[in-house]
């Protein structure tokens, strides 16, 4: 019998890097330092205004979920006396000013993870907890090109505001994560995904919401030949990392990732060491959307797990655990960096403010 949905929240990384409770201490902080400066906040928390300027605070986000119209271009999603603070990377030009965090802020992902020996029996993993039109073609274009139960799959199909709380073991109401699968289908799916997609989506529509294997959840990233990675924001211009892409970095296995144009170039900007000899991320990371990225980002993710299967298996478990370990201690260094760097970046925010 298909053991209960697991909360995809409920995993290792938020005991052991209490990551949240460093976010809502950096959003505290942020948010005295606004106070300080006579800025009031408004109906909207991240939003704060003094006369004609207005500061947004979007930390573990994506800019856009801040913006009035969504369909706006990157560079004019807010005006000219806009300020944004962020951990995001933009990668092109903005009429308003951005503020980026530190990059020593994602030392709040930092903890050694349990499960330190990558044993495969499944060729992948892949764990989703809410639903959108991206993370939804993704599963559509995996049950096309392959059978799910050659994978660890946990597809939840949450929505906002339902997403479960952080740390909770729930199980979505199956007639819920139905009624979201079928509204993303109907409603945000155009005429030739549809048509690509039809017998995938009858196929599938019966087994949501996914979960089908029995072990932890934590376990299906080392006992699967790749782990699947669907971060939560994905645009050509912005890169937004989550817990998702750090578990798997500290985890000593290998793993692809649907994400910004040029995240894992961006990670090795960072010094994280990506198995990149092993793992031809270039493949899909220089894509942008209209490029039949995601489909790409399937077909290649496959392939790599054939190449990966065709290796010395002891061979491969030593790289992995030596690019794990060497991820870290990259990470644990940045935590240790990160209250002398915020207190040199609050400074200059506030002299930034002022002037």
């Amino acid at each position: 019998m298909q053991k209960e949905t697991e909360g995809i929240h409920g995993g290792e990384i938020w005991q052991a890097s209490q990551c949240l409770e460093h976010e809502h201490n950096t959003n505290t902080a942020i948010y005295q330092l606004l106070g300080d400066l006579g800025f009031q906040s408004t109906d909207r928390p991240r939003i704060w205004k003094k006369g004609t300027q207005t500061v947004i605070n979007c930390l573990v986000d994506d800019i856009r979920s801040c913006a009035t119209d969504y369909h706006l271009d990157l560079p004019y999603l807010f005006d000219k006396n806009t300020t944004i603070i962020t951990d995001n990377y933009i990668t092109c030009p903005t009429q308003y000013k951005v503020i980026r965090l530190p990059i020593s802020f994602i030392g709040i992902y930092h903890y050694v993870p349990q499960q330190q020996q990558w044993d495969p029996v499944r060729d992948f993993a892949f764990a989703v907890n809410r639903i959108d039109q991206r993370r939804f073609l993704l599963l559509l274009e995996l049950g096309l090109k392959v059978h799910l139960h050659k994978g660890h799959v946990n597809f939840n199909c949450y929505r906002p505001p339902t997403v479960p709380i952080f740390g909770a073991h729930t199980s979505p109401h199956k007639e819920t994560a139905l009624k979201y699968w079928a509204e993303q289908w109907e409603q945000h799916t155009g005429p030739e995904d549809k048509a690509s997609y039809q017998r995938s989506y009858d196929v599938l529509t019966a087994q949501i919401p996914v979960c089908n294997y029995e072990i932890e959840h934590d376990e299906i990233f080392t006992q699967s030949y790749l782990s699947i990675v669907a971060e939560t924001y994905s645009s050509d211009n912005n890169i937004s990392l989550s817990e998702k892409l750090f578990r798997a970095l500290v985890t000593p296995a290998p793993w692809t990732v649907s994400s910004g144009r040029y995240t894992v170039a961006y990670l090795h900007s960072m010094g994280f060491d990506t198995v990149s000899e092993l793992v031809d991320h270039n493949h899909y990371d220089r894509l942008i959307e209209v490029q039949d990225k995601q489909r790409i980002f399937v077909w290649k993710s496959l392939e790599i797990i054939k190449l990966l299967k065709a290796q010395d298996r002891d061979a491969l478990k030593l790289r992995f655990q030596q690019a794990a370990q060497h991820n870290q201690q990259l990470l644990a260094k940045m935590f240790a960096q990160w209250p002398a760097d915020f207190e040199a970046w609050t400074d200059q925010l506030r002299r930034t403010l002022l002037s």
